[in-house]
């Protein structure tokens, strides 16, 4: 796309603006609609217009409704859904909150490409998403029909899934990302909603912010708008110089328009959308840092693979934040044109802006033939997967197709996306055949590092202190590394809080902060009363939750304030969730590390009358009556969850752990082989488990010592297991087993 000289004035205000010029203080800007860009802005409004960001949300009517709502119908989980349309709008009729078919008005569509949703209004202002979605793609690729977001799958009226329950409401879970300038308005005390916007679509101010200020700026005098570098934004967006303004520094590409420090505001303002993540302010400001405003989810297990790839629906920030594309300047909008949301080029020539095609985009790197499907750069670099059944998503790391490490790790590699019967083996030699062997880089190998965290390797440990401590990893695979090494509390962690607790990411920092716990109390008060004055307000707010206790008093008086702060951010944060359960458990957790039983008990109860099926909230309020020594108490809140989520490893472990305390350890036993079979990949069940039956008698004794053994062959570094295995050898005089247990628990924090 041809650079604009009209660009180039804003762009140097924003340069002059990152690096100290001056910006007028205003009072808080107001929204104004996109009706009053389109004066000066009207071809970005076009471009707007044929966007899906202008199709996020709409109200149903008959030019925005897609689906058949003819009388079609369609039956999935044993449940007929049927649409009908009459002279008053737009009509469903399926299962309800209490299972009973009836009908639902539609209000609202949601989305366009490649599916379209439909959400319902209900009396309390709560609007929810049908589960039933209009596949919007041609008949040809398989359209034009209805089908069910969890097809295959029976979603009860009591299942956490079903679309009358929170984890389909719109207010909290979408309204944010298809709407513009949305206030929630939820009214704990009616347990209602008001919530309301500013433009119903994704509209100008989404991205740019409220555009009052803007407004006054444009219509001042030359002098007057010289004056304010920011152009009346809190955030100006810088549009990015073409990559002919780009050079190659030491072998790397760098960007002229990546602001002098700190993360770019493009990729920022994005990100708040286009990531896996919590808010935990009340109105972001587009291009503010997300470490301010949102809790991005690291490279969790559920989430991504060990190498970083796309596994559950995590959208494209925690990718991007991976890519050597992000560290060397690159922004969303070098790929994408902003306003209409689409590649500014086609096929390969979006990637041949910057990577040469003549090196690039031929046969001796694609390895394909020119103009074949293997031969897009995309399909090697971005393979995708598919979400909501129909909706086919890239991964945006851009990584380098490494077949082998893929296998290793688990992870579904590019090459065997499309090479599945040759299998990885073979897709590693012909790469390494058809290439040149480029030099190993120890920060390529950082996946290997995640897996062993999630296997409990016995090298885990080792490698994850390592990847921590390499600048050229990715900083959300630092924190990554960082939050499981901190599973093992282990001699090796000390060293890589503390250092993760001063770094210039606050992924890290926020990581560090998080395990904190796992220090010794000197070590855990001096570190977390530098991160409760941290400068991200996601970092504040982690080491609230870890420093929560009545040790918080043996802080001096500065750090105690500090904490006060970072708590009253910590209850507005909580209070701006005030709908959702898991909002009220924060809260009430942290309440009761700081002995407000009472408070920690109404958040709690609060949690489940929110969502009766939000088990997390039974399990908290069971432990608060177990430290109060209401055992009985304790013991049946725990079965009552057990009847919510039978399937619950972690609800059963509880229940045997209350048995062991009531002296029925048989039952125990019972529960915790019930736990084991239902997560086989937890360690801790595993040892919990055969120590119960080591503890049972003589005659379970070998078996739960034979079942110990095992879990340590799987587990390797899982130390509880290994001083297990050591103390029952020195119980029964075996000094030389003893011996060898000791070693290898020593082993694990030896350095190498």
């Amino acid at each position: 796309m041809p650079f604009r000289k009209r660009y180039l004035v804003p762009f140097l205000a924003f340069q002059l603006a990152a690096c100290g010029g001056r910006s007028v203080e205003r009072p808080q800007a107001g929204f104004v609609g996109r009706g009053a860009c389109v004066e000066c802005h009207a071809p970005e409004v076009a471009a707007w217009e044929t966007s899906d960001h202008a199709r996020a949300m709409a109200e149903a009517t008959p030019a925005t409704v897609l689906g058949d709502f003819g009388g079609a119908a369609i039956t999935a989980g044993g449940v007929t859904t049927t649409f009908t349309r009459r002279a008053g709008g737009f009509f469903v009729r399926t299962d309800g909150p209490d299972g009973a078919l009836r009908e639902f008005r539609v209000s609202h569509v949601f989305g366009a490409d490649p599916l379209q949703q439909y959400l319902v209004p209900f009396s309390d202002g709560r609007v929810q998403a049908l589960p039933i979605a209009w596949d919007t793609r041609p008949r040809e690729s398989g359209g034009g029909r209805w089908y069910h977001l969890y097809e295959g799958e029976t979603v009860a009226h009591d299942d956490p899934l079903h679309w009358t329950r929170p984890l389909q409401n719109w207010n909290h879970m979408c309204a944010d990302c298809h709407s513009t300038g949305v206030r929630k308005n939820y009214d704990a005390e009616a347990g209602r909603f008001e919530t309301s916007w500013s433009e119903i679509d994704v509209s100008c101010e989404a991205c740019h912010g409220r555009a009052s200020a803007h407004l006054e700026w444009a219509r001042g005098s030359e002098r007057e708008q010289a004056r304010d570098a920011s152009r009346g934004f809190r955030t100006p967006l810088p549009p990015p110089l073409p990559p002919s303004t780009w050079r190659v520094v030491d072998g790397r590409l760098e960007s002229p328009d990546r602001p002098p420090a700190g993360p770019s505001p493009v990729v920022e303002t994005c990100g708040r959308c286009h990531a896996r993540a919590t808010r935990v302010s009340n109105e972001p400001a587009p291009g503010a840092r997300l470490a301010d405003t949102h809790r991005v989810a690291l490279l969790d297990e559920a989430l991504y693979f060990a190498d970083g790839r796309i596994r559950d629906e995590v959208y494209e920030y925690g990718s991007f934040v991976q890519s050597r594309m992000h560290r060397a300047g690159v922004t969303c909008a070098h790929c994408h044109e902003p306003h209409a949301a689409r590649l500014r080029l086609e096929g390969n020539l979006v990637c041949t802006q910057c990577h040469p095609a003549s090196t690039y985009d031929a046969r001796g790197h694609l390895l394909h033939e020119i103009g074949s499907s293997g031969a897009r750069c995309v399909d090697c670099h971005m393979p995708e997967r598919t979400y909501m059944g129909v909706d086919r998503r890239r991964d945006h790391a851009f990584r380098v197709p490494r077949p082998g490490l893929s296998a290793r790790v688990g992870s579904p590699g590019a090459c065997v996306a499309c090479h599945e019967k040759e299998g990885a083996a073979w897709a590693e030699e012909a790469v390494a055949a058809r290439t040149p062997r480029r030099a190993a880089r120890p920060a390529d190998d950082w996946p290997l590092a995640i897996a062993a965290g999630r296997a409990w390797a016995a090298d885990a440990e080792r490698l994850l202190a390592r990847s921590i401590g390499d600048p050229d990893v990715p900083p959300i695979a630092r924190a990554t590394a960082l939050e499981l090494l901190a599973r093992s509390a282990g001699a090796l962690a000390l060293r890589p809080i503390a250092a993760g607790s001063e770094d210039a990411d606050p992924l890290v920092r926020r990581a560090a902060a998080g395990a904190l716990d796992v220090l010794a109390p000197e070590d855990r008060l001096r570190i977390g009363a530098r991160l409760l004055r941290d400068e991200a307000r996601t970092v504040r707010l982690e080491a609230v939750a870890s420093l929560a206790s009545p040790e918080v008093e043996r802080l001096d008086e500065s750090a105690r304030r500090a904490f006060s702060a970072a708590l009253a951010e910590f209850r507005e944060s909580a209070a701006a969730d005030a709908d959702r359960a898991e909002s009220h458990l924060g809260l009430g957790a942290a309440l009761a590390r700081l002995g407000a039983a009472a408070a920690a008990r109404a958040a709690f109860e609060r949690a489940a009358a929110l969502d009766a099926s939000f088990v997390p909230a039974l399990v908290n309020l069971a432990d608060l009556h177990r430290a109060e020594g209401r055992e009985d108490l304790c013991l049946a809140t725990l079965k009552r969850a057990a009847e919510i989520e039978p399937q619950s490893a972690l609800v059963r472990q509880a229940i045997a752990l209350a048995l062991v305390r009531a002296g029925r350890l048989a039952d125990a036993i019972a529960e915790l082989e019930s736990a084991e079979r239902l997560a086989p990949a937890n360690p801790e069940i595993a040892y919990l488990h055969a120590l119960a039956l080591a503890d049972a008698g003589v005659g379970s004794r070998d078996e739960g010592l034979r079942r110990l053994e095992a879990a340590h062959a799987r587990f390797p570094g899982f130390r509880a297991i290994l001083e297990a295995l050591a103390a029952f050898a020195r119980e029964r005089g075996d000094a030389a087993a003893a011996a060898s247990w000791e070693k290898r628990l020593r082993a694990l924090d030896a350095p190498r």
